[in-house]
C-alpha cells in the first residue's frame, strides 16, 4: 500500500502540488427493456434518455437502467422534472460556418451572449483511416489536464484555473465553446484542486481537496448542475497531513456518475464502516445521490472481510468494478500482496469476484457487456507498480467467460483501460523503440472493436498519449478522449478522437 500512496503522491505533486435504501422503485413498463433469453422479443434495450421519459410521463424520476432494466423511483429530491431542457442546450453558430469569437449562445433568460472562449480550431489526423483528432483544450488550463470525461454534446476537465488551483472547464464539442465552470478556490481562501470529474448530461461529480488547517487536508465529494451552477457535498472527511513529508492525507480520485449512484476511490485517516487495516487505506465506496445511502464496496457485505486496498474503480449499467489486494503467501519475493478484480451489482448488493489468478489483475472497467483488466498472470513477476509484459483480459457479463482480449509480444499493453459501448480503449507500448522494461516512453491509444474484435491504432504520434476514456456522443457514435503530453513540466492537451465502427 505504500506504493501505491507514493504513486498519488507524485502524481499529485506533478498536478501542482496536488450509498437508508433506495426508495420506492417501481418497474418501468412504458419503457422497452432487454428482452429475456427466452422470449425472443426483439424489444430495443433500455437507454438513459427513454427511461427518464417514460419515468417523467408516470410522476416519477429516473432511478436506473441497469442491465438494460428500466426503474423508476419516488426519491426526486426536488422537482420530478428536474433536469428540463433548458436554453443552454442549445449553442449556436449564428453565422452557420465555422464559429469564430462573435459568436453566440442563448443563455437561460432566452438572451444572446458571448461565447466565453473558444478552443483553438485544431484537428489532426489520427493513425487508422477514418480517425480525426480535435482539440478540445485551452492553453491556460493545459498544465496538469489529466482527468477528463465526456457525454454528448459535453467533455469535463481539470485543468489550470489562472486564478486560483486546479477548476473544471467545460467544453461543447459542436461548438468549441468553453468555459471555467467551477474555481480551483477554498473556503479557506486558498487554491482548491477539482480534479477526476464524471459527466452524465448535465451533472458532473468531482473530487474537491484543500488545505483546511496547517497540519489536516479536507477532501469532498462534489455534484455540480452545469445549468444552475448549484453545488451539492455528497461525502467528505478531514485528514491529518502524514508524516514525514507533511503530504496530503486524504484523497478522493476516479470518480464514476452513473445517475443515481457515484463511486469512487477513496483514503482517509478513519475510514467509515472499515477496519483500519494501514494508517490511510484505498478504499472504494459508492453513495446515492438522492437518499444518500453510503456503500463500502470493498468490504464484504456477508463476512465483514476486508484486506487490502484498491487501485482503480469504475461504474457501468448498475455494476461497480474495481481491483482488491489480497495478501498471497505464494507470492514472490515471500509472500506478497496481489490485486484480483471484484464486481459489486448495486441494485442486488451482491458481490461476484471475477479473477483468482498468480500476479496482479487491475485497473478495471465496465461497459453494458464486458468487464475488461490488465493482467500480469503471464508476466513473469513483474507487478502493477512496473507493469511490463501486460496482457488485457476480459469477463463477458453475458455468458460469464473470462478470455484474453489483447496479449502476445513483450510490450505492455495498458495499464489505462477504458470500456464503453462496444469499444476498450487502452494505451500500448508495442510501437516503441524498447518494448521491453524499463524504457517505456513512447506510447500510443489503441481501440479494440469488441462486437468483431477489431484493433484500430488510434495515435501514431511523436512521444506519449495518456488515459483514453470513452464517451457516448448520444448520435449512434462514440468518441475517445486523451491526453497528449506536450514539452514542459507537465502539460498536456485533451484531444477528441473519432471512433469509425470496422
Amino acid at each position: 500500500m505504500e506504493r501505491g500512496r507514493h504513486r498519488r503522491q507524485e502524481r499529485l505533486a506533478g498536478l501542482g502540488a496536488r450509498l437508508t435504501t433506495l426508495g420506492l422503485v417501481l418497474g418501468c413498463s412504458a419503457c422497452p427493456t432487454t428482452p429475456s433469453s427466452d422470449d425472443g422479443g426483439d424489444a430495443e434495450a433500455c437507454t438513459f434518455a427513454s427511461c427518464e421519459e417514460a419515468c417523467r410521463a408516470r410522476g416519477l424520476c429516473y432511478g436506473s437502467c441497469a442491465g438494460g432494466r428500466c426503474n423508476c423511483s419516488t426519491n426526486c429530491g426536488g422537482d420530478v422534472d428536474a433536469r428540463p431542457d433548458t436554453p443552454y442546450d442549445r449553442w449556436e453558430d449564428t453565422d452557420g460556418a465555422d464559429l469564430d469569437a462573435a459568436d453566440r449562445f442563448e443563455n437561460d433568460d432566452g438572451e444572446i451572449e458571448e461565447c466565453p472562449q473558444l478552443v483553438p480550431d485544431e484537428v489532426r489526423a489520427g493513425a487508422s483511416p477514418g480517425i480525426t483528432c480535435r482539440r478540445m483544450s485551452v492553453a491556460e488550463a493545459e498544465h496538469g489536464l489529466y482527468e477528463f470525461s465526456g457525454d454528448g454534446d459535453r467533455i469535463v476537465y481539470s485543468g489550470d484555473d489562472p486564478t486560483a488551483g486546479h477548476g473544471l472547464w467545460e467544453v461543447r464539442r459542436a461548438s468549441r465553446c468553453t468555459r471555467l465552470v467551477a474555481a480551483g478556490r477554498a473556503p479557506t481562501g486558498g487554491s482548491a484542486f477539482l480534479t477526476d470529474p464524471a459527466v452524465e448530461r448535465d451533472r458532473v461529480a468531482y473530487s474537491f481537496t484543500f488545505p483546511d488547517t496547517e497540519s489536516t487536508e479536507r477532501c469532498e465529494l462534489q455534484l455540480l448542475d452545469l445549468e444552475t451552477g448549484v453545488r451539492r457535498t455528497l461525502d467528505a472527511n478531514t485528514s491529518a497531513n502524514r508524516e514525514p513529508d507533511n503530504s496530503p492525507g486524504c484523497f478522493i480520485d476516479y470518480v464514476s456518475l452513473e445517475y443515481p449512484w457515484v463511486v469512487w476511490r477513496d483514503t482517509r485517516e478513519n475510514p467509515p464502516y472499515v477496519t483500519r487495516v494501514y494508517a490511510y487505506d484505498l478504499h472504494v465506496f459508492a453513495v446515492h445521490i438522492e437518499t444518500g445511502e453510503f456503500l463500502p464496496l470493498t468490504v464484504d457485505p456477508v463476512s465483514g472481510e476486508i484486506t487490502g486496498g484498491s487501485l482503480h474503480c469504475d461504474l457501468s449499467h448498475g455494476w461497480a468494478v474495481f481491483d482488491q489486494a489480497w495478501w498471497d503467501p505464494d507470492a514472490p519475493p515471500d509472500g506478497n500482496t496481489i490485486y484480483e478484480i471484484v464486481a459489486f451489482d448495486l441494485a442486488t448488493r451482491t458481490r461476484i469476484q471475477i479473477t483468482d489468478a498468480p500476479f496482479d489483475q487491475y485497473r478495471s472497467t465496465a461497459s453494458a457487456d464486458w468487464i475488461a483488466w490488465t493482467d500480469l498472470r503471464n508476466a513473469g513477476g513483474w507487478t502493477w507498480f512496473q507493469p511490463c509484459h501486460a496482457d488485457i483480459h476480459g469477463y463477458d457479463r453475458r455468458t460469464g467467460e473470462e478470455v484474453p482480449l489483447v496479449w502476445e509480444g513483450t510490450a505492455a499493453h495498458g495499464p489505462e483501460v477504458n470500456a464503453m459501448g462496444p469499444w476498450l480503449a487502452y494505451g500500448d507500448y508495442r510501437w516503441s523503440s524498447n518494448p521491453d522494461c524499463p524504457d517505456q516512453r513512447h506510447e500510443d491509444i489503441v481501440a479494440l472493436h469488441m462486437p468483431t474484435r477489431t484493433e484500430i491504432r488510434v495515435t501514431d504520434w511523436p512521444g506519449h498519449e495518456r488515459n483514453p476514456q470513452l464517451y457516448d456522443r448520444g448520435d449512434g457514435t462514440y468518441g475517445l478522449l486523451l491526453a497528449e503530453e506536450m514539452p514542459g513540466e507537465i502539460y498536456l492537451r485533451l484531444w477528441d478522437c473519432d471512433l469509425p465502427e470496422p
